[in-house]
């Protein structure tokens, strides 16, 4: 096992290294730079004005050395400076993860206890009214886009209800009713979405196991229905659902900028597209590093987690 493990992070090293050289190059390919950014931030700035900037920013340095002297950083703890905000790009990512991962727990846990209950019912009931309820559900969650949701939301809770979210937002601890009222309705649409996908998964899954000759043997030795369903086929049908959850996961740590935007959340989905918007090379790459290794580490514990789902699974 350990070995395993060891080998797995030796193997995320060229992988983190290779999405970060790809997003380097594709920033300073795209059009436009930090500098015009801060121009319009500022005001006009005359050309020596700019290449004293350029120098202070450090963009007048060849690439190689600016990958290479950003890169050496990192094994000091030293991830760089904003180049719009002036400040660390750890610091900022910092301030912007816990309410990503508030976002992403409330969105998960809502999933779970709809996907998982949803799709065994609907197995266990197939081709009967409530499978057919569940399917429609969940193929609408599945087709239905983030922002469409999002917007008709914010909308209809406005004309309707004259109702609008917080603007200004509170961390949970300093004010835990305005809190959750900001992020109920993007915990909904996420919890909605993704519950989509594992209910799907779940049904697929439990169609499958019910049908093997180990549920017909139970149910011959006069196994109660329930129990050889959740104690036994569960089990067994939920190692893709795993794998499932786990890629949400990752994908949920940067990839809800459109309802951060949308509902004004100053997560990490929003800082990094603000971090794009204005070509704020250091603070995109630290957003992106911290995001590849979400995805290695938390692949790394989906893989781990089958040899507990099925203990024929071994790693040696």
């Amino acid at each position: 096992m350990q070995r395993y493990i060891l080998r797995r992070l030796l193997l995320s090293i060229p992988t983190i290294f290779g999405v970060i050289v790809f997003v380097f190059i594709a920033l300073r390919v795209l059009p436009g730079n930090v500098l015009q950014a801060l121009t319009a931030e500022g005001g006009f700035l005359s050309e020596e004005q700019l290449q004293t900037l350029e120098k202070e920013l450090g963009l007048d340095k060849p690439l190689i050395v600016q990958f290479g002297l950003w890169w050496a950083g990192i094994f000091r703890g030293d991830f760089g400076e904003s180049l719009f905000h002036k400040r660390p790009t750890l610091s900022l990512w910092l301030h912007s993860v816990p309410i990503t991962l508030q976002l992403g727990i409330m969105g998960l846990a809502l999933a779970l206890l709809i996907g998982v209950p949803i799709g065994v019912l609907s197995a266990v009931q197939q081709d009967k009214p409530i499978d057919y309820i569940g399917r429609f559900v969940a193929i609408l969650g599945v087709s239905a886009p983030d922002f469409w949701i999002g917007t008709l939301i914010i909308v209809y809770s406005a004309i309707w209800f004259g109702y609008m979210p917080p603007a200004d937002f509170r961390p949970f601890f300093s004010d835990p009713l305005v809190n959750l009222q900001q992020m109920m309705f993007p915990a909904i649409i996420l919890g909605y979405r993704l519950s989509a996908v594992i209910m799907r998964m779940t049904r697929s899954t439990m169609l499958e196991v019910l049908r093997q000759d180990y549920m017909r043997t139970a149910y011959a030795k006069g196994l109660a229905r329930n129990t050889a369903i959740y104690r036994h086929a569960l089990k067994n049908a939920m190692i893709p659902v795993v794998t499932i959850v786990g890629t949400q996961i990752s994908r949920l740590m940067g990839g809800v900028v459109i309802l951060e935007t949308l509902f004004s959340l100053p997560g990490m989905g929003r800082l990094t597209f603000d971090s794009i918007y204005l070509r704020d090379y250091t603070q995109v790459q630290t957003q992106v590093f911290f995001i590849a290794l979400t995805f290695v580490v938390m692949n790394l514990i989906v893989d781990l987690s089958y040899g507990f789902l099925d203990p024929r699974i071994r790693y040696s």
